[in-house]
């Protein structure tokens, strides 16, 4: 019964709280669309929308992907915006292209082939510290190259720690746990550098360049980020002093 209660009582106050980030969202646009120093009305609009929607995004009243699209609806509604320039971006080819790495992403997953890509890879660096890192942090920038850098990480370091459990080398006196586990993290992000849809930012460059008549193909963003990629890995890895052993 006092279960029951506490449960309802929870309910009731998110409720509550919701309903203040709404309003403090309302309240948001119209304050920033009243103070609003240009006379230009689809200007103040988009400035307001744009405050409106930071408050749903930060308190997340509403699931984030419902907050965007309520901006597009504000806009569309209130600004002298017809509906093509409004809904355009959502179809740029920059989203299109991560669209289509999402969804093969996704299917890597979901049939498991990056984590029987990386289990043969792993079971095959031997014992060596410093080769099972190696090939960890290339497995990790491989699959960040086609994934996102938190998807790699996340696919990545149950492996690693699953391998150092298995020869007890995960505990909190361990260095080379910690060490493997920021390899992956540090893999995850350069590896992300290694093609256009590796990461955001690689796509949005490569959008501004073509803008300025700057052509880089896939393959070309490719031929000039991995010797990057290749070179950082390596000096991520070299630490000074690195001792060879065994993780058996």
């Amino acid at each position: 019964m006092s279960h029951n209660k506490n449960t309802a009582e929870s309910s009731g106050s998110h409720h509550k709280l919701k309903w203040v980030a709404l309003s403090a969202s309302f309240f948001s646009f119209v304050v920033t669309f009243w103070i609003w120093p240009v006379a230009d009305s689809n200007q103040a609009v988009v400035a307001s929308t744009l405050m409106a929607v930071i408050v749903l995004w930060v308190t997340e009243a509403i699931p984030l992907y419902v907050s965007a699209l309520t901006g597009s609806f504000i806009l569309l509604s209130l600004g002298d915006f017809s509906a093509g320039d409004v809904f355009q971006p959502y179809f740029d080819p920059v989203i299109v292209l991560f669209l289509g790495g999402f969804i093969l992403a996704r299917g890597m997953q979901k049939y498991e082939i990056d984590h029987r890509m990386a289990h043969e890879i792993l079971k095959r660096m031997g014992d060596s510290p410093l080769i099972f890192v190696l090939g960890l942090m290339l497995v990790t920038a491989f699959l960040s190259m086609w994934m996102s850098n938190t998807a790699s990480a996340a696919i990545m370091i149950p492996i690693s720690i699953i391998v150092l459990r298995e020869n007890n080398l995960f505990h909190e006196q361990s260095r080379f746990a910690k060490g493997t586990v920021l390899a992956v993290a540090y893999a995850a992000t350069i590896g992300g550098i290694g093609s256009l849809v590796g990461s955001p930012p690689n796509a949005i460059a490569a959008k501004y360049l073509s803008e300025r008549s700057i052509s880089l193909s896939f393959v070309e963003w490719m031929l000039k980020a991995l010797p990057f990629v290749v070179l950082a890995l390596f000096f991520t890895l070299n630490r000074p002093g690195f001792v060879g052993g065994s993780i058996s």
